[in-house]
């Protein structure tokens, strides 16, 4: 068996695409984001390795946010099959009214945790703006306003299927959290672990707040579940969405997990005082944040007490906003 040609990362404002070949046949993992020039863009680095259009066969989709899912309906009106987690598909066909809905839950939740009303209108929008299009979880900057366009994946996959390319496979593990239908692609010829924003370089990526059914889902629990299934894949390089390789998938993982439990640890002792909300927690904890961190603030001390909650450590004083949190 010959040798196994290295993943070509290419790189859109913050965000990391990778082009695998085999023979003519290429494959990209994420279909970068959309801005204004970003397909020219694109297509200008895949030319520089002779790559064209039409030779892109697969897109395979790490999650559906807009960095990452952005020109998706772009490649497959190319041509390309545009393959996801099944568990995102909802999300990918969402119209911008399902957005700005989801965006006003998103406040309420906010408000029903003690951040003021007004604030947690404002705290929305500005995080999906664009200002300098800088992510509010620090990613980085794009060059433009992010875009998405709502579709259809056309295969849905599951933890446990496999991709082919050629005579290379990348097999599939659902890692819930991040988003709901998170996966991860490991290279099985090459040993590379394909980790979107589930992994990335010493940072853990906010969990957000989520939906699932027009409810919001605890997405921080089954995010750490997927950090801990990820640990078994020490000695795999990592790429990640953003940022540079990290040489060692477990380490990685184990990294972040020590980042959450020190979080936790911090909540735990404010705790100890006495019942507070969410947004209390967030001042104490880091007292001189920028407005615009608020959101990305906010969502992880939500996703933390959803966490200490399932494991007994955490309880809610009541359901009437604003919703107060205390030790068990």
């Amino acid at each position: 068996m010959g040798r196994v040609p290295e993943p070509l990362r290419l790189t859109l404002g913050a965000n990391n695409i990778y082009l695998l070949r085999d023979g003519s046949d290429a494959l990209l993992v994420d279909a970068g984001p959309d801005y204004a020039g970003a397909w020219e863009a694109l297509i200008a680095q895949l030319g520089q390795h002779g790559i064209t259009p039409a030779d892109v066969r697969q897109v395979v989709l790490t999650h559906y946010h807009r960095d990452h899912a952005g020109l998706a309906a772009r490649w497959q009106a190319e041509g390309a099959r545009i393959i996801g987690g099944r568990d995102d598909a909802p999300q990918l066909l969402h119209q911008p009214a399902d957005r700005q809905l989801l965006r006003e839950r998103a406040a309420a939740v906010l408000a029903h945790n003690g951040v003021a009303r007004e604030q947690a209108w404002w705290s929305i929008p500005a995080r999906e703006g664009a200002g300098d299009h800088r992510a509010a979880d620090g990613h980085g900057a794009w060059p433009g306003q992010l875009r998405i366009t709502p579709l259809a994946p056309d295969v849905l996959v599951d933890g446990g299927d496999c991709i082919t390319l050629g005579g290379r496979l990348l097999t599939v593990t659902a890692c819930p959290g991040h988003t709901p239908g998170s996966i991860l692609l490991q290279d099985e010829r090459g040993g590379d672990v394909f980790t979107g924003d589930h992994l990335l370089p010493q940072q853990v990526a906010t969990v957000g707040i989520q939906f699932r059914d027009g409810e919001r889902w605890p997405s921080m629990p089954p995010f750490v579940r997927s950090l801990e299934q990820t640990r078994a894949l020490a000695g795999r390089r990592a790429l990640p969405g953003h940022g540079e390789p990290v040489a060692d998938t477990g380490d990685a993982a184990s990294w972040s997990l020590r980042y959450i439990e020190r979080r936790l640890t911090r909540i735990q002792r404010r705790l100890a005082g006495g019942p507070a909300t969410a947004y209390e927690i967030v001042q104490a904890l880091f007292p001189r944040h920028q407005p615009e961190h608020l959101v990305t603030l906010m969502t992880e001390v939500i996703g933390l007490l959803d966490l200490l909650h399932e494991r007994g450590q955490a309880r809610t004083v009541d359901d009437e906003p604003p919703l107060q949190w205390a030790s068990t």
